[in-house]
């Protein structure tokens, strides 16, 4: 026998969501939102009952893969009404067309992994406005994570996912001009579901480093078991990361006395205190480039010499970037590389993170 839920749901928050990402299927929705999906369809059915929502499905030929919720007018009348929705900003045609279903689907996956992590997802048109960018600009929306710091999000599709899909030479170039034109809050993340899309942009920042010069650009692949989802999880604020490190490297850190001597510029985000002497931390496990390159940059044998500390640049066990890193530091010999499997960041570190649903 089925026990019915007692939660109370706020009705109009559930219709906003679904409006402000632009539709959502019952399983978003579920990661979201409700208990269980019994209970999500017996909730929407009551609001299609209402006039409140209709649903579109995505097709692949004659199959249908996926079922989305949309806004009816009537529900963004009562939004508007209520004040979730600023007068003048009011949209009737909010439904996604047919041609981009997919794409809105794909996006508003990221929306349901992290949203139950404390991260807040913007969708692209209220980004847009928030930072004033074009209204046709690549940028999928925003993310502000638990400490408040605010990430532009762009997602590059594999075409296994996304027909359209589309990562050219000329696409890449518009992502580099848009990112130039449009710094946002100087920080920016790139989701990569294809290897050969990431490898690509890797590579180009390694010819053209001007957009290294961002507090954080975060390149990172999907991987295997959400991988890029699980890393943002884990990156949601400084207080985690700090505990985090901590525990790998089995050591004290200390943020205070970050800026001494040869880290004026920076490189390094704590000093880790043993009890004999001192070590500067780099923590690149964020995949965020610029890190890299500022200690490439400002840590060289000179300035060793002159500080004395040596630095623990802690990263994730892939070989692909383990040969980077190892290759770029080869005149480096001042840094220790402390490899981390990847299969420890959901078993060790995000199942220590308790979701909550949004309502």
């Amino acid at each position: 026998m089925r026990v019915p839920h007692n939660k109370l749901y706020d009705e109009s928050k559930i219709l906003y969501e679904i409006y402000r990402m632009r539709g959502l299927t019952v399983n978003q929705m579920v990661e979201v939102m409700f208990q269980s999906k019994w209970y999500a369809y017996r909730y929407l059915r009551n609001l299609e009952e209402q006039g409140l929502l209709s649903y579109i499905y995505d097709t692949e030929g004659r199959k249908r893969v996926a079922k989305v919720y949309v806004c009816t007018d009537v529900a963004i009348e009562r939004l508007e009404k209520e004040g979730y929705i600023e007068k003048g900003v009011k949209a009737k045609d909010n439904t996604p067309h047919k041609a981009k279903l997919k794409y809105t689907i794909l996006t508003n996956e990221v929306y349901a992994a992290l949203t139950p992590y404390g991260i807040h997802m913007y969708d692209s048109r209220e980004w847009k406005r928030r930072y004033g960018m074009d209204r046709n600009s690549m940028v999928r929306g925003g993310l502000r994570m638990a400490d408040g710091r605010e990430i532009g999000l762009y997602l590059f599709f594999s075409k296994k996912q996304y027909k359209d899909a589309d990562f050219s030479r000329k696409m890449l170039e518009r992502f580099k001009r848009e990112i130039e034109k449009f710094p946002q809050s100087n920080r920016i993340a790139v989701i990569c579901y294809d290897e050969a899309t990431y490898d690509e942009l890797i590579e180009e920042f390694e010819k053209d480093d001007k957009p290294l010069s961002k507090e954080e650009l975060l390149i990172i692949p999907i991987g295997k078991d959400n991988f890029g989802y699980n890393l943002l999880r884990m990156n949601r604020s400084e207080i985690e990361r700090k505990a985090v490190l901590e525990q790998i490297l089995n050591a004290r850190l200390l943020k205070e006395h970050a800026a001494l001597k040869g880290n004026r510029q920076l490189f390094a985000q704590y000093i880790a205190d043993y009890s004999d002497r001192e070590m500067y931390v780099v923590d690149f496990l964020s995949l965020n480039r610029p890190i890299i390159r500022n200690l490439i940059t400002h840590y060289f044998d000179r300035a060793f010499e002159i500080d004395g500390r040596q630095v623990n640049l802690v990263c994730w066990n892939v070989n692909k970037e383990m040969d980077r890193l190892y290759g770029k530091l080869i005149r480096y010999p001042h840094v220790n590389i402390v490899p981390i499997p990847t299969k420890t960041l959901a078993e060790t570190y995000i199942s220590k993170i308790e979701k909550t649903k949004l309502i």
